[in-house]
């Protein structure tokens, strides 16, 4: 088993010809499927096969994104999950989580 492809039947014909989205990946001998995480030039984690992760210029973490590799393997952004804000001491003071029906805000004081 390897590489996903989702189609839709976006006309309602009963034939699901739209294709929706390709995930490409290998299985390896036990079974799991492989992906290769990716780092920016400051070595943080900006890709781990199901999220991607944005940095201040001060290596703070203050997004975090659901993505997925086309059959391309050129990477695309969805929905945002995570937004934070930090102040000028490197001290957290909000957080706003993305949920699919609500969203959350928290503010640190």
């Amino acid at each position: 088993m390897d590489n996903l492809k989702i189609y839709a039947d976006r006309d309602h014909n009963g034939r699901y010809e739209t294709l929706e989205h390709v995930e490409n990946f290998t299985v390896d001998v036990n079974g799991y499927a492989t992906e290769t995480l990716t780092h920016d030039m400051a070595r943080n984690l900006t890709y781990d096969g199901i999220d991607q992760y944005g940095y201040d210029a001060w290596n703070r973490m203050v997004k975090v994104t659901k993505a997925y590799r086309d059959s391309s393997d050129t990477l695309h952004s969805g929905s945002v999950i995570d937004t934070m804000r930090d102040d000028d001491d490197d001290r957290r003071i909000g957080k706003v989580t993305n949920t699919p029906n609500s969203e959350e805000h928290h503010s640190i004081s």
